[in-house]
C-alpha cells in the first residue's frame, strides 16, 4: 500500500513536468502556427521530452522510452480537454496503478 501511495505522489510530480513542458511548447508554438497545429505539435513535443526523461528508468533502451510517446499522448488528453491537472493525473495514477497491479497479481505464486 505505501508503494502506491508514493508513486501517486511521483505520477503528479509527472503530470506536472508533462503539463508544463505542454503549456511551454505551446507558448512557443501559438506564435508560428494556428491553434489546432500548436496544440498537435506541443503534445507530440511533450510526449518525446517526457520519453526521453524515462531512458535511465528503461535502462537507456531507447526504444522502449520512446514507445511512451502514444501512452503520453493518451494520458494528456484528459488535460486538454478538461484543463484540470487533477483529472489527468488521476488517469495517469490509474494507469500505472492498473499495470504495476496485474503485474503482482501475475507474479504471484499460486501455492
Amino acid at each position: 500500500m505505501l508503494f502506491f501511495g508514493w508513486t501517486g505522489v511521483q505520477l503528479l510530480g509527472e503530470e506536472i513536468f508533462t503539463v508544463l513542458t505542454f503549456l511551454c511548447s505551446l507558448s512557443l508554438l501559438y506564435r508560428f502556427v494556428s491553434r489546432k497545429p500548436a496544440l498537435c505539435l506541443a503534445a507530440f513535443v511533450a510526449a518525446v521530452i517526457f520519453g526521453l526523461v524515462h531512458l535511465p528508468s528503461y535502462q537507456w533502451n531507447f526504444v522502449q522510452a520512446i514507445g511512451l510517446i502514444p501512452v503520453l499522448l493518451v494520458l494528456l488528453m484528459p488535460y486538454i480537454i478538461t484543463r484540470n491537472i487533477w483529472l489527468s493525473t488521476g488517469v495517469h495514477i490509474l494507469n500505472d496503478w492498473t499495470i504495476c497491479g496485474l503485474s503482482a497479481v501475475a507474479a504471484m505464486d499460486p501455492g
